[in-house]
């Protein structure tokens, strides 16, 4: 492992013939206006006191073989500051169309590779959901993009805070000046000397948001294992789908309450489906299904798909809405049933009526005792 001091502009975006690649095992891009905001205000302060701002520090592996042909880095740590920067610049360089051709031009170096294929002039690619984002934003396509999406909301955050300073009689060139202040620390990892993404990637509490369950989840599933790109198409990206991103922790620990006996919360949660992954021999593509199978159960219990019929989503919906959660592990093995042919339709109406008439029935004398 080694660490230098860099200029976050210069030293590091600057570089030619170079691509930041997040890989599949990493969160989503999760910025929002508000660390936006904090962040362009310590640039404009770093501008005015004419001083550097330590902004974290960037962890990756280098020289990846992706056949580009251009050095290749893994994010390991970072990914958040890189898309900031990056969607910050292009709405730097968006608003000095027409005012400053020589901040055009310097930024046009920094976001673009110089001498290479066409499809490898983006210096960063995110996680394929945020790539397609911002694959749009640079290609002027911004009508086209997500309005959920934290790209589009962060870029137009940034929109909005160059018309404020500018309309401050301050210049564009005071952001660029902040941004060239920013300094961070570079690591570089080398596994081929014992370096160990995985160890460093659980372990990191720098200061960008705090890693959650389903992050901790998806790195422990996809880093080390050599179809990452095969498991996250495949699997991952069909769970976030069936249950939605911001379900996916809570998914996670009702899965690990239905498999274990142990008590499961959020702070246990990852060393118990560790465990639970390794004492059972569970390949990353065997959890992965089971994973995936159960998620069409909790999302559709919690209205995040429409897998079942109306009258099954109706029984699901009820059961949710009066948050009987703790009846999930014995659902999910109902629901086994029901996808194995085991039971059809009319006796799985049948079980969910059943439970939910006790449920009501339990809830009814709890609140007259």
């Amino acid at each position: 492992m080694d660490a230098y001091k860099r200029w976050l502009f210069s030293d590091v975006l600057e570089k030619n013939q170079r691509v930041f690649k997040v890989p599949v095992y990493q969160r989503n891009y999760d910025w929002t206006n508000i660390q936006c905001e904090k962040l362009f205000h310590d640039i404009m302060k770093a501008n005015a006191r004419e001083c550097q701002h330590f902004t974290g520090t960037i962890v990756y592996i280098n020289d990846v073989n992706g056949g580009s042909g251009l050095n290749e880095v893994l994010i390991i740590d970072g990914q958040q500051r890189i898309t900031t920067i990056y969607i910050l610049l292009k709405a730097l360089y968006d608003a000095s169309k027409g005012v400053s051709i020589r901040i055009e031009s310097e930024i046009n170096e920094v976001m673009f590779n110089r001498r290479c294929e066409e499809k490898y002039k983006v210096k960063l690619k995110p996680v394929k959901s945020d790539n397609q984002q911002l694959m749009l934003l640079i290609k002027d396509k911004v009508q086209e993009m997500d309005r959920n999406s934290n790209i589009y909301k962060n870029y137009i955050t940034f929109k909005k805070l160059i018309e404020e300073i500018v309309s401050k009689d301050l210049e564009l060139n005071d952001i660029l000046n902040g941004i060239k202040k920013l300094e961070i620390v570079e690591i570089i990892l080398d596994t081929s000397k014992g370096d160990e993404p995985q160890k460093i990637f659980e372990s990191i509490n720098s200061t960008g948001l705090e890693l959650s369950l389903a992050d901790l989840i998806r790195n422990y599933l996809l880093m080390d294992d050599t179809k990452q790109d095969e498991l996250y198409e495949d699997y991952w990206l069909e769970i976030e789908k069936n249950v939605g991103y911001r379900n996916l922790g809570d998914f996670v620990i009702n899965f690990l309450n239905s498999q274990i006996t142990k008590s499961v919360n959020n702070k246990n949660a990852y060393r118990l489906f560790k465990e639970h992954c390794e004492e059972n021999n569970l390949t990353h593509e065997d959890i992965l299904k089971n994973l995936l199978r159960t998620s069409k159960y909790y999302g559709a219990f919690i209205g995040e798909n429409e897998y079942y019929s109306d009258k099954v989503r109706k029984y699901l919906s009820t059961l949710n809405t009066i948050k009987q959660t703790t009846i999930l592990p014995l659902l999910f093995r109902i629901f086994n049933d029901y996808e194995d042919n085991n039971i059809d339709e009319t006796t799985l109406c049948q079980v969910l009526d059943y439970l939910l008439t006790y449920l009501v029935r339990l809830i009814r004398i709890y609140r007259s005792s």
